[in-house]
């Protein structure tokens, strides 16, 4: 009876091989790291990039969290450029990729990380302009997430948080144990979380949540790319 209000990698790294698809990008490097994230979504974004027709040139390795000198990468990279990279790195480590990339003249190969762009900071770095991201909601005007954000530091006096996506969850969290609440009346845990798996067309903060009996819920997923240092959708997926 444990449930996500995110979708889990299993459908945010397809959602990236789409919008790739979408861009007609096809070729991509990947860079990865062995592990449950790290190295997981760049497999199952692997699966689906070269199920629909598109050539990983390479899948090179880096250290999450420390790294910053991409030096071999780069010069991997510049022996024969694909159109895009995807890679699951934290926001700083994208950032200084992107940064040595364009230092290479390699400015116009595409980058795409994952939702761990927004959740480590990404919009607050300099130079993260022309990145593509997978993330959780879109902060369009007169959405539930930007009257979510207003209310919070109307409320509080707090500054606009650093990884808005990430506090739409939240609020979709509570969506969905109240919707489970108001159908069985009961604030029982088991009988709560056997509720939430049968839950279909909650109205979050991220948007339309449904589980269908099972732990990640069906809901929409976002490419937003930065630009001008803010959020600018750049692609949707409808899960």
């Amino acid at each position: 009876l444990s449930y996500l209000v995110a979708f889990n990698d299993t459908q945010g790294a397809p959602a990236a091989a789409q919008f790739a698809k979408s861009r007609n990008w096809r070729t991509a490097v990947t860079l990865s790291s062995p592990g449950p994230y790290f190295g997981y979504n760049v497999r199952v974004f692997t699966s689906a990039f070269t199920s629909a027709g598109g050539q990983v040139l390479a899948d090179l390795p880096f250290v999450p969290g420390g790294q910053t000198d991409f030096a071999d990468a780069v010069a991997t990279i510049a022996q024969n450029p694909p159109d895009m990279i995807y890679t699951p790195m934290l926001a700083d480590q994208l950032v200084a990729l992107k940064g040595q990339l364009e230092k290479a003249g390699l400015g116009d190969v595409e980058l795409v990380g994952s939702d761990a762009f927004e959740a480590t900071f990404g919009y607050q770095l300099p130079n993260s302009d022309g990145i593509y991201h997978v993330t959780h909601a879109d902060p369009a005007p007169d959405s539930r997430l930007e009257k979510l954000i207003a209310s919070y530091t109307a409320a509080t006096g707090s500054p606009r948080p650093g990884a808005p996506s990430m506090v739409a969850l939240t609020g979709d969290a509570i969506a969905v144990i109240a919707d489970a609440y108001l159908r069985v009346n009961s604030i029982d845990p088991v009988t709560l979380g056997r509720a939430i798996a049968t839950t279909t067309g909650v109205q979050g903060v991220t948007g339309e949540l449904s589980y269908d009996n099972s732990g990640a819920p069906t809901k929409p997923i976002y490419i937003h790319q930065v630009v001008n240092g803010q959020a600018t959708l750049a692609y949707k997926v409808d899960t």
